[in-house]
C-alpha cells in the first residue's frame, strides 16, 4: 500500500498471532521494518519475509530493524537478524537494529553484530531467551 510517498506492507498473519509485523518504505529508499510483539518459532517467518523483502527484493539502501515493541524475542529471531546483517553485508546495504532491549542487545553483541544495534533500551518487563 501506498500512502504520502511512503510504501507499507503488512506481513502479518490473518488470524490471531502474537507478532505484527510492518515494513515501511520511505521516499528516500530506506526501509524500516517494526515488529510488535513476540518473536519467536512460530512467528519468526513474518520477520523474516519482511527482512528478506526488503535486502533482496527492494535492495533498498537501507534497512532498519525496530524492536521497540517486541516483548520476547527466542533464539531463532537472533539468527533471523545475523543472518539479515549476512545478506545486507554482502549487498552492501547498511543494516541496523533500533530500539532492542539492553538484554538483545547484549545477546547481539555476543554474537559478534552488537555494533548494528542503535538506541538501547532497558526495559525490565521485556523478557529474551
Amino acid at each position: 500500500m501506498v500512502s504520502g510517498g511512503r510504501c507499507w506492507r503488512d506481513y502479518s498473519s490473518t488470524m490471531y498471532t502474537p507478532i505484527h509485523v510492518v515494513q515501511q518504505c520511505l521516499p528516500e529508499g530506506t526501509c524500516r521494518i517494526g515488529v510488535f510483539g513476540e518473536v519467536d518459532v512460530t512467528t519468526v517467518d513474518q520477520v523474516t519475509d519482511a527482512l528478506t523483502d526488503a535486502i533482496e527484493g527492494r535492495r533498498a539502501p537501507v534497512v532498519i530493524l525496530d524492536l521497540q515493541e517486541v516483548a520476547f524475542m527466542g533464539a531463532c529471531g537472533f539468527t533471523a537478524i545475523i543472518d539479515a546483517h549476512t545478506s545486507a553485508g554482502k549487498q552492501e546495504i547498511a543494516f541496523g537494529v533500533e530500539n532492542a532491549t539492553s538484554v538483545v542487545a547484549r545477546l547481539l553483541d555476543h554474537f559478534g553484530v552488537g555494533h548494528i544495534v542503535q538506541n538501547v533500551r532497558s526495559v525490565a518487563s521485556h523478557s529474551c531467551l
